[in-house]
């Protein structure tokens, strides 16, 4: 398949975030007398760049799902895709860069679009930058978003924003070679290969893909020619999808495929659950579970109580009889065993009362 590139087809790289750059001077809302402060500080105490990419790396190249969360893919045709670094990549160049105000929020919306301004301030070096991007909020037949649609077409807008203005500031010089570093971490060992093809295919099954639909986007004919180049495009496509910077319809419209309509239903449905999954509970409800817990420990405990109590009457009962001294052997293993069984509960259930033993 064609070889992944950050650059736009127009091939002009400095151009390949989308969104514009609309201002170089500080935001009117920011307080002058605390950003004065903040810049005092921060030439008081200036970065050091060494630092910055240490402190970088060590974050990218955390694990593997991190490093994972640095990329996005989108396809733009039958085997073509264009990768960058994603919000997760730019956030974690903010806090390693330090010295620096962030921000981002929607300034405009029309009938049809939303308008997001990312805010980079470096302090330590006195300079600015504002990145507006413009998102739709209307169908493909016109019609404009429910408000919960909006709004989250809003955040996804500003997160891209930001993202784009982050990495703005801050040379590219300074991080190219750090998102270098989270591909590789991706890309993992060969001998993984073929596991990891199985896995990271099942993860769009949730959104309504098929494998057939990730294959015409690599640009190959099934599963056993995808390559650890192409597992990073995948990465970064599952990222576009969970972000909000694409939906599951215009991704793989975008590849020249026929959208499916349950699809972006499949897809909302997906990252409701995942949002539900990751909350914490309220502290009410962990107790609750807990006890549960603790009482399903008991009931367990004295059902074993009482198989242990029907096997030692099983075991004195042939003795009483003459029954032959094998049976009586096996008796008493399976009576050991049980016994075993039940200390074992005892010590993972320290809760639990003697009684219930």
């Amino acid at each position: 398949m064609t070889e992944p590139s950050i650059q736009p087809p127009n091939g002009q790289e400095e151009d390949f975030h989308e969104g514009s750059i609309t201002s170089t001077a500080v935001p009117a809302v920011w307080n002058a007398a605390e950003v004065s402060q903040q810049v005092t500080t921060a030439k008081a105490y200036p970065r050091s760049i060494e630092a910055f990419r240490k402190e970088a790396a060590a974050l990218i190249t955390w694990d593997e799902q991190t490093a994972s969360e640095c990329l996005y893919t989108l396809p733009r045709g039958e085997g073509t895709t264009i990768e960058g670094p994603s919000a997760r990549f730019a956030e974690i160049l903010a806090y390693a860069w330090g010295n620096c105000r962030i921000g981002a929020q929607v300034v405009d919306e029309t009938a049809e679009f939303v308008v997001a301004r990312g805010t980079f301030y470096d302090l330590q070096q006195n300079t600015a930058l504002q990145f507006d991007l413009k998102r739709r909020i209307t169908d493909k037949k016109g019609r404009r978003y429910s408000a919960d649609m909006v709004a989250v077409t809003s955040t996804a807008a500003c997160s891209i924003a930001l993202r784009n203005a982050i990495l703005k500031g801050i040379p590219k010089a300074l991080w190219k070679g750090l998102f270098a570093q989270a591909k590789q971490v991706i890309t993992g060992k060969i001998e993984t290969l073929a596991t990891r093809r199985q896995e990271k295919i099942a993860l769009f099954k949730p959104f309504g893909v098929t494998p057939d639909m990730l294959y015409r986007v690599l640009g190959v004919k099934g599963i056993s020619e995808v390559s650890l180049e192409d597992l990073t495009v995948l990465t970064g496509m599952l990222n576009s999808l969970r972000d909000g910077e694409v939906s599951v319809e215009t991704m793989f419209a975008d590849a020249g495929q026929i959208p499916d309509q349950k699809v972006a239903s499949a897809a909302e449905a997906e990252l409701t659950r995942l949002k539900r999954k990751y909350v914490r509970k309220p502290e009410a409800e962990r107790e609750r579970l807990k006890v549960e817990e603790i009482q399903r420990n008991r009931r367990r405990i004295m059902e074993e109580r009482e198989r242990l109590a029907s096997l030692k009457v099983g075991q004195s009962a042939p003795a009483q009889t003459g029954a032959p001294s094998g049976e009586n052997s096996s008796v008493t293993e399976e009576v050991q065993a049980a016994q075993q069984k039940l200390d074992q509960r005892r010590g993972q259930n320290p809760d639990a009362d003697e009684e219930s033993f």
